[in-house]
């Protein structure tokens, strides 16, 4: 009867020695997946910028295009220039005012 109990004991660290074994390789295996999905959602936000500025490239594009003298810039009245929404990503026109005297400077 005492081979069994010293037995028993030895099966039951070796069991536990198993158990803790499969919790580290499920935690590196969960570990990698959360890599893999910041790496997935980096390329959906690279994405959704390639096509946030080719959306502002036709935007400027048709701007310019439909000026009502060639040449010369577009009302800034006529067009959005904050926050453009283009899908889920959005552009700002940047620029200077040309409202504004040049003193020199």
């Amino acid at each position: 009867m005492r081979d069994w109990c010293d037995n028993s004991g030895s099966a039951l660290i070796v069991v536990m020695w198993i158990a803790l074994g499969l919790v580290g390789i499920a935690l590196l295996f969960g570990d990698s997946m959360v890599l893999e999905y910041r790496a997935a959602d980096n390329s959906v936000a690279g994405r959704e910028a390639a096509h946030a500025i080719e959306g502002a490239q036709r935007y400027i594009a048709f701007l310019l295009e439909n000026t009502e003298e060639p040449g010369a810039p577009p009302d800034p009245e006529t067009y959005s220039a904050e926050q453009v929404a283009v899908g889920d990503a959005a552009f700002w026109l940047v620029g200077r005012n040309l409202a504004e005297e040049n003193n020199g400077e």
